[in-house]
């Protein structure tokens, strides 16, 4: 689960308690830090970082490659 750290939308307490309520060992957190919700329409570079994330996970968990 990727959250911003300036989530100018959502709190991030809920959001950590949302992941912290996921019932499996197998996730991460990660906290995309001096971000908001609206900067990662502007700037594709955390964007860039959360997909990164999301595969090397799903590469880790699934046991293939990422593209």
């Amino acid at each position: 689960m990727v959250i911003t750290e300036n989530d100018d939308v959502s709190y991030g307490d809920l959001q950590t308690q949302a992941f912290n309520d996921i019932p499996t060992v197998k996730k991460k957190l990660v906290n995309l830090p001096n971000t908001s919700r609206f900067e990662l329409y502007r700037d594709a570079t955390p964007i860039e970082r959360m997909a990164k994330l999301g595969a090397d996970w799903l590469a880790e968990h699934l046991g293939t490659e990422p593209v």
